[in-house]
């Protein structure tokens, strides 16, 4: 199995018996349907693809940290030996050089790339599965499915109607030609002055 993300090798943590500290879920980083074990998280970081991108993990959904503050899921987080919070590049840059939580000084004690490690193993959900698209991919390989992907919703020109893309020239044929045949009637009608 290939690896998804071409990134520099996964930073290996510097400290002995430094673990990844459990974190309350942020108000972006989300798991639904708990009984099917599938997951849903707010991604950051990672490209600009995916950027504040909710992606819709396969199962076995891989256990991902998240940024204690903006609930988002970055590729890298960094912990700090004075309080047991982790924080995004974003994040940290923002709160230095205090914790935003606690008001400690931030020690930098590691930087965590587990979630980047995960994320490259795990399989995505096409962004359109909601419209039908039965895809499932690497993360790496999902913003170029999704450029070319049929299942995207789009709206009719015609009626103003959303539409898959991939049933746009049948709605065209069969559901609107009686309202644009109308709508052209009205409008030849608006200008003859009929």
């Amino acid at each position: 199995m290939r690896a998804c993300f071409p990134f520099c090798p996964i930073l290996l943590r510097s400290q002995p018996n430094d673990e990844t500290r459990p974190v309350s879920p942020g108000p972006y980083s989300t798991r639904r349907n708990e009984g099917k074990k599938s997951g849903s998280f707010l991604l950051t970081q990672f490209s600009r693809d995916l950027n504040r991108r909710r992606v819709d993990f396969v199962p076995p959904v891989p256990a991902l940290s998240h940024c204690s503050l903006c609930g988002l899921v970055p590729p890298r987080l960094h912990t700090s030996t004075s309080c047991p919070h982790v924080l995004c590049s974003h994040c940290l840059d923002n709160a230095q050089p205090n914790c935003p939580f606690d008001g400690l000084a931030w020690r930098p004690a590691t930087i965590n790339s587990e979630t980047l490690h995960l994320v490259s193993k795990a399989s995505v959900y096409c962004w359109n599965r909601s419209s039908g698209c039965s895809y499932v991919g690497c993360l790496l390989d999902m913003p170029g499915h999704y450029r070319k992907c049929s299942y995207y919703v789009t709206f009719c020109g015609v009626c103003g109607q959303n539409v898959r893309m991939k049933d746009l020239a049948v709605h065209a044929r069969r559901s609107c030609n009686s309202a644009a045949s109308f709508a052209v009637a009205e409008v030849h009608a608006i200008c003859n002055g009929h």
